[in-house]
C-alpha cells in the first residue's frame, strides 16, 4: 500500500512514466488518502489515461465531498460533479453512477431529478447500494407529501440514524406517535439527537403526553 500511494503521488506529479502503475492500482491509491485534493488529482489522471467510467465516477463522488465541506463553492463543484457523471453515463448504465447524480441533483434542490436518478439506479443496484437508495427515495417522498409510499420505501432502507430520523418524521406526519417514538429512540444518541428529541417532544404533545 505505502509504494502504490507514492508511486502514485509520482504518476500524477509527472515523476515517473505513466504505465509505472495500472489504471486499477492507480484507482485503488485514491482510497488510500483521505485528502480530497490528492483524491481528486489521482482520478483526473485515470480520467486521462483511458477514461473508464469508474474514474470519471469516483471524480464527481470527490467533487460531491468537496461541496459538503465549502458550501461557498457548492454550486460549482456540484456541476463539476455532474459534468463527471454525465461523461460516466456515456460509458456505463451502472448503478452508481445514476446514485451519485441523484445526490448532485439534491444538492441542487432538484428533487424531482433526484428521484428520477434513484429509480434509475435501483433496478440494477446491490442490495447494499439498493437499501442507500431506498433511504434517499423515502426522504424525497416525504417532501412531496407522499407519506404512505415513504414509510414502504424507508421499510426497506438501509438502517442509519438518517433513516430511523426519517421513518420517525414520516409516522408523525400520519399520527402514528408510538411509532414515531420506536424510530427516533434509535436516533436520539447520534448527530440526530437535538432534531430527534424535538420529533419526540412534538410526538408527545400531539398524544396529550405532558
Amino acid at each position: 500500500q505505502a509504494t502504490i500511494s507514492v508511486l502514485s503521488k509520482q504518476v500524477v506529479g509527472g515523476e515517473v512514466s505513466e504505465d509505472t502503475l495500472s489504471t486499477e492500482e492507480l484507482l485503488y491509491s485514491a482510497t488510500l488518502t483521505p485528502d480530497l485534493a490528492e483524491k481528486e488529482s489521482i482520478y483526473q489522471s485515470a480520467t486521462k489515461r483511458d477514461g473508464i467510467w469508474v474514474a470519471h465516477n469516483n471524480l464527481a463522488a470527490v467533487y460531491l465531498e468537496m461541496a459538503r465541506e465549502n458550501p461557498e463553492n457548492r454550486a460549482q463543484l456540484v456541476q463539476d460533479a455532474i459534468t463527471q457523471l454525465e461523461i460516466a453515463a456515456n460509458k456505463s448504465e451502472a448503478p452508481e453512477i445514476q446514485a451519485n447524480m441523484a445526490s448532485a441533483y439534491l444538492m441542487q434542490g432538484d428533487y424531482d431529478q433526484a428521484y428520477e436518478a434513484l429509480g434509475n439506479a435501483e433496478g440494477s443496484a446491490t442490495n447494499e447500494l439498493k437499501g442507500d437508495i431506498m433511504a434517499a427515495k423515502g426522504s424525497i417522498e416525504i417532501r412531496q407529501a407522499n407519506y404512505e409510499q415513504a414509510k414502504a420505501t424507508l421499510a426497506s432502507a438501509t438502517d442509519t440514524e438518517t433513516t430511523f430520523f426519517n421513518r420517525g418524521l414520516v409516522n408523525i406526519l400520519t399520527k402514528e406517535y408510538e411509532l414515531a417514538n420506536g424510530a427516533l429512540d434509535k436516533a436520539t444518541e447520534s448527530s440526530l439527537a437535538a432534531d430527534a428529541f424535538y420529533l419526540k417532544a412534538v410526538a408527545a404533545a400531539r398524544s396529550n403526553d405532558a
